[in-house]
């Protein structure tokens, strides 16, 4: 979650991109488009947390976070491999807890 100074960041961001009410696209046309319209009868709040959720379904987020540092492809199988172990065991779990 983001914490309330970062949220106003973020809000005083988007107010400047939104300023009068323009339509703000992505620059880029070869990466997704993420933009938001605010309707006459909208507040700025509400365009902003509908920014937010498109974000949220396009991974941006979890990308970032993933990208941050350089993982070594033999880390990355070992995590998924760990992973899946874990999921099998709730699996399990979950199967003998209904019979």
């Amino acid at each position: 979650m983001l914490s309330e100074k970062e949220i106003l960041i973020e809000k005083q961001k988007f107010l400047k991109l939104l300023k009068n009410k323009e339509e703000y696209v992505k620059k880029d046309s070869k990466e997704k488009g993420l933009s938001v319209v605010v309707r006459d009868d909208e507040s700025i709040d509400s365009a902003l947390k509908r920014f937010k959720k498109k974000l949220k379904k396009d991974n941006l987020f979890e990308t970032l976070k993933n990208n941050r540092y350089f993982i070594k492809p033999s880390k990355k199988r070992k995590l998924a491999k760990e992973k899946g172990i874990i999921k099998q065991k709730l699996l399990l779990k979950q199967l003998n807890g209904k019979k």
